[in-house]
Formats: C-alpha cells, sequence, structure tokens
C-alpha cells in the first residue's frame, strides 16, 4: 500500500523528532524508528486498528505518547495525524474533510 502524508501530519512528525532530539541525543531517531515500524504494521494490516470517528482509525506507538491517525482509501494509506496522546484528542477532525484527507 502506499503511504501519503497530510501536510500538517509532517509538520507534526517534524516537530515531534526536534522535541526528542531535544531531550536526548538519538531519541528522535528512535522515535522515527518505531513510527516507521507503525506504519509498515499499518500498511500490512491497514483496518486492524479501531475506528476513532468515521473511518480514521489509530495506531498508537508503544514507546511515544504519539498515535498514527489514518484512514484506509482505496490501496492508500492516509495519515491524518501523527498525534501527540496528551494533548487536544479530536483536533484532526477537521483534516477528514480536506480534499486528500
Amino acid at each position: 500500500m502506499k503511504v501519503v502524508y497530510h501536510s500538517a501530519a509532517e509538520d507534526e512528525l517534524v516537530l515531534a523528532v526536534r522535541y526528542y532530539d531535544g531531550q536526548a541525543d538519538g531519541l528522535g531517531h528512535k522515535f522515527l524508528d518505531e513510527l516507521q515500524s507503525v506504519v509498515d504494521d499499518i500498511t500490512a494490516f491497514p483496518v486492524t486498528w479501531p475506528v476513532l470517528y468515521a473511518d480514521a482509525r489509530r495506531h498508537q506507538l508503544s514507546h511515544f505518547p504519539y498515535g498514527v491517525i489514518y484512514r484506509v482509501v482505496g490501496d492508500v494509506v492516509r495519515v491524518l495525524a501523527v498525534s501527540n496522546l496528551h494533548q487536544e484528542p479530536n483536533y484532526w477532525k477537521t483534516r477528514l474533510e480536506e480534499r486528500g484527507g
């Protein structure tokens, strides 16, 4: 399956990596590795994780307080958010209506 990130999700990913890089050497890289593992899981088994809202699903990271919120459209996984689970939980819902969401 192809994976496409919403532009705001890309921004969230960059901010998270910068934050973790600032916390400890190599921590941003560990975050990216775990995120990639989650995305690999999603592409292999796209409907495994629970639906949060409409057709959007979330797969949580194990070692970081983040979740990948995504939807499956045909053979494409559209990542709507790389969401910090300690912040506002529903901010990403507006991205469902946007083109490409």
